[in-house]
């Protein structure tokens, strides 16, 4: 039988972010037996986060590590196995996307704050696509926002609603493309939000965002945990993947490629560039940020270097590709 502490550490391993309260009232509600009262079992997790004082956390520190340190500091003779749930790291792979064809790529339409125009200029500016790749914050989810938010405005219900009806739209216009919705920021805050407020639907299949916005029935995949896409040699990401994000000091797609030094493609900044050198091998590395198909003036930046935009990627056989960076300017693509 697992010890409480053992119980407690895999509830924190699975659910990082969420507050100790919460995991408390979720573990306690699951595993009630094992603890006389719900402080109790409080205090079990407030040690396995060592929030009890300096003896305590030095001790679990210890504890933990048996097998890999001894106390003095010095290397102990084995290591110890890796806990369950620590090691999802080592199956970070990126999704491809390597059938030869055209593809759109749309990111940063904020629905439901969306620009209407924009997005059918920009469904419109190609036909029979091989896929479409939704590149993150497609939905806002703005009354998820940690941010001050307009009271008015707090509708998710009718949030949802516009999603699945444009994704709708999207698949009727495409039957045949494939589509990849990565998951942005805007996203995540979906996810952030059950962690911390319903961590007992975590695990309930219908609060599941895929099955929320019914993308099976569309068929279109959910690409999760901030996992790129590599599309050919190019790899799309959203934006927001690094852990101190991309600068942006002079345009977006250079502060891609300091951070990647690769072939990469972002939204996120909601502006169109690019940004190019030559490696030592004489090799060519390009970066290409979109821009974005949503409302260019919201309230919380009224003022901002943004721009309506999108890209069209044409992959050939051997993976090579070919970048058309567009924008939106006055009611026609660029």
């Amino acid at each position: 039988m697992k010890s409480k502490a053992n119980i407690a550490r895999e509830y924190v391993r699975k659910f990082p972010d969420a507050p100790t309260l919460t995991l408390t009232k979720k573990c306690y509600k699951e595993n009630g037996a094992l603890w006389s009262n719900l402080e109790g079992c409080r205090s079990t997790f407030r040690y396995v986060r060592g929030n009890m004082g300096k003896h305590k956390r030095s001790k679990v520190t210890r504890t933990g590590h048996t097998d890999t340190m001894r106390p003095n500091g010095t290397a102990g003779t084995t290591f110890a196995a890796i806990p369950a749930g620590m090691t999802d790291i080592a199956d970070f792979k990126p999704y491809v996307v390597d059938e030869p064809g055209r593809y759109l790529i749309l990111s940063d339409i904020h629905i439901p704050y969306h620009d209407r125009d924009a997005l059918i200029l920009a469904l419109e500016s190609v036909s029979d696509p091989a896929g479409i790749i939704l590149n993150g914050d497609i939905m806002d989810h703005f009354s998820l926002s940690q941010w001050d938010k307009d009271p008015r405005k707090k509708d998710f219900a009718a949030e949802l609603r516009t999603t699945r009806q444009i994704l709708g739209i999207i698949r009727d216009a495409f039957p045949a493309a494939s589509i990849v919705y990565k998951m942005g920021n805007h996203e995540e805050r979906y996810e952030r939000y059950m962690e911390l407020k319903a961590p007992e639907l975590l695990d309930v299949a219908a609060f599941d965002l895929a099955n929320v916005l019914e993308l099976d029935e569309l068929g279109i995949t959910l690409v999760r945990d901030k996992r790129p896409i590599k599309l050919g040699k190019l790899n799309v990401i959203h934006g927001h993947e690094y852990r101190f994000s991309i600068s942006n000091p002079v345009n977006p797609a250079r502060g891609l490629f300091l951070r990647s030094k690769a072939l990469a493609l972002c939204g996120h900044f909601h502006q169109s560039s690019h940004h190019s050198e030559n490696t030592l091998d004489d090799k060519q590395l390009v970066c290409y940020s979109t821009g974005a198909l949503c409302d260019l003036h919201p309230k919380w930046m009224v003022l901002n270097k943004w721009n309506l935009g999108f890209a069209i990627v044409d992959l050939t056989p051997d993976k090579a590709f070919t970048v058309h960076n567009k924008r939106i300017i006055n009611s026609h693509v660029y």
